[in-house]
């Protein structure tokens, strides 16, 4: 593809792929495969707008000022021309830190779109594309939910002492001596905290978790999230006992893109298994 072709490309994608550069200019070929290698603007695009289909807008903003950034914003399908006036019901952002290595910055999904797993098929769909440029490994910043989320993808904490600040975090939720574990938005100051009942056998899985050493974290970290009794609700989302003790937290998490990772093993496995329950209409 020359200069003309990829610009043609890009003219027809206005205001669903739009491009940073240093110069303000279109890219040149040689620097568009230098970033993406053979693939076209739009073979680019259509990777995931093709996931949206009839249900949703995409619109795409692709930074190439110093290495590359990708920002994914997946809007409702009957979204008017003027963007900036609504909010995605997705935005997946994330910026190349390094050569192998990229950073997820933000993954926001609108409140009335969680926990329906709107945003798997384009955090899969993300990484393979990652996977096909060169990169080894995902970084993340956990916010919110995220503490929780990203644990189910198979990110874990990238260090031990990442993991042992995190222990510590999730202690301050946790009251095995009294058979309970408490929740609350830190960030909200009216709000007091929520206890919750546990079993014996709770205590248990909770106790092997917290005692993982950290070179056995990548395998087993995810282990939390299948603490999955309902132990109640707050603000209308079901809550488990995993869910409790990690939702909320900040943590500094990576995942492996080793095809024999297990972490890796486990993003491939969970984005299987949500995607095919959407299919059958759960969640």
């Amino acid at each position: 593809m020359d200069d003309a072709q990829l610009h043609s490309e890009i003219d027809a994608l206005r205001g669903r792929l739009n491009i940073k550069t240093p110069t303000g200019k279109p890219p040149s070929a040689e620097h568009w495969r230098g970033v993406l290698k053979d693939i076209s603007p739009t073979q680019f695009y259509q990777r995931f707008a093709r996931i949206a289909g009839d249900n949703g807008r995409v619109v795409i903003d692709l930074d190439l000022n110093n290495s590359f950034g990708i920002t994914i914003k997946v809007y409702p399908p009957n979204v008017g021309e003027n963007l900036d006036a609504v909010s995605p019901q997705l935005k997946f952002n994330f910026v190349r830190s390094k050569t192998n290595s990229v950073e997820f910055r933000r993954a926001d999904v609108a409140l009335d779109m969680q926990d329906k797993g709107i945003g798997v098929p384009y955090a899969r769909e993300s990484i393979a594309f990652l996977k096909e440029l060169g990169i080894e490994r995902i970084k993340i910043n956990t916010q919110e939910v995220g503490g929780y989320a990203w644990a189910r993808y198979g990110f874990s904490p990238y260090s031990e002492r990442e993991w042992e600040s995190l222990k510590r975090s999730v202690g301050k939720r946790y009251h095995p001596e009294e058979n309970r574990i408490s929740f609350y938005k830190e960030y909200i100051e009216d709000e007091a905290p929520l206890s919750f009942k546990i079993t014996e056998g709770d205590k248990q899985a909770i106790d092997a978790w917290l005692a993982l050493p950290f070179e056995q974290l990548e395998e087993n970290f995810d282990k939390v999230c299948s603490l999955n009794r309902v132990v109640g609700t707050y603000r209308g989302h079901v809550m488990t006992v995993g869910k409790i003790l990690l939702h909320g937290h900040k943590w500094d998490g990576v995942l492996s893109l080793n095809d024999d990772s297990p972490g890796y093993k486990k993003f491939q496995d969970y984005c299987a298994g949500r995607e095919q329950s959407r299919g059958m209409g759960a969640g």
